[in-house]
């Protein structure tokens, strides 16, 4: 299983032909790439199946709930034939996704943003305050499940469907934004001492849900950067090999470990806009200007 993290393809087309010649078979987690292609093919159609999010949080949403597509008829009716007999969605639960959704459009919009949101949070952040920071925090939950559960196993509403079909037309246009983005951030951080970018493609391959960004001392480069007004996140994934969870499988993954621990990511939103893009390019060069 690949997975093409926000929204950076990973190299599908490599691994895919190593699969195929060694009769692997391939799932592809584009959950944050809808709409990413490489060499004009979309990413999760590469292998044997391909799984896409419609999270909150995804640049298509249904508030919860996804997609799974397979060109292998086998795999395509085994998993039909076990989800048809679910239920679908809660609407409780759609509705409380749905009022999350509308307070954090209303939180985050800019004017409201600028003037007490980004404080509130740049306080829980500077002053560790975990009351405000569990709010921006995924992956609070690392136990370990002993079967898949039942909230997962649930049918889209058609409702939720239709909310999808009504946003693939701006897929595109949104991703051509976040693109350009990316570029101004790839080419104004470039070359900076320990500073790992990540690789600027414009060809469609990479749609940068966000653009990541590594450095071994994150904590003292995002307090700078939130000290001096500006937004960015600290990167929550965990390094599932060092998870007690997982201890019974433990490897040393040094590179996922420090991964893990350096990533953050900078936002590139289509409505965030080129002037505050600039500012964060800005205020992080600052940063190592001061410490050159």
């Amino acid at each position: 299983m690949v997975t093409h993290l926000h929204g950076i393809a990973c190299d599908i087309e490599r691994i895919a032909a190593i699969c195929r010649a060694r009769n692997v078979p391939l799932i592809e987690d584009a959950a944050q790439s809808f709409g990413s292609r490489v060499g004009g093919k979309v990413v999760g159609s590469f292998g044997d199946a391909g799984v896409f999010s419609f999270g909150m949080y995804k640049n298509v949403t249904a508030f919860y709930g996804g997609i799974v597509v397979t060109r292998n008829e086998r795999v395509y009716r085994a998993m039909r034939d076990e989800l048809l007999p679910a239920p679908y969605m809660s609407l409780l639960a759609i509705f409380a996704k749905a009022g999350k959704a509308l307070v954090t459009d209303i939180v985050t919009m800019p004017a409201l943003f600028k003037a007490i949101t980004y404080w509130i949070f740049r306080f829980g952040y500077l002053h560790q305050v975990r009351a405000i920071n569990k709010f921006v925090t995924v992956e609070l939950d690392t136990s370990r499940k002993s079967a898949l559960p039942a909230a997962y196993l649930r049918r889209l509403l058609p409702a939720q469907a239709r909310m999808v079909l009504r946003q693939l037309p701006k897929i595109d246009a949104d991703a051509a934004m976040r693109i350009r983005y990316a570029r101004m951030y790839c080419d104004g951080l470039r070359g900076l001492p320990g500073l790992i970018i990540p690789p600027f493609r414009d060809d469609g391959s990479h749609v940068y849900n966000y653009v990541p960004i590594q450095y071994s001392e994150r904590e003292a480069l995002v307090k700078w950067v939130m000290a001096r007004g500006c937004d960015m996140a600290v990167q929550h994934l965990k390094n599932c090999a060092s998870l007690p969870a997982f201890a019974p499988e433990y490897r040393d993954c040094a590179d996922a470990e420090a991964t893990a621990a350096q990533t953050i990511l900078l936002p590139n939103y289509p409505a965030y806009g080129e002037e505050q893009v600039r500012r964060n390019i800005a205020v992080i060069r600052q940063f190592f200007e001061r410490r050159a």
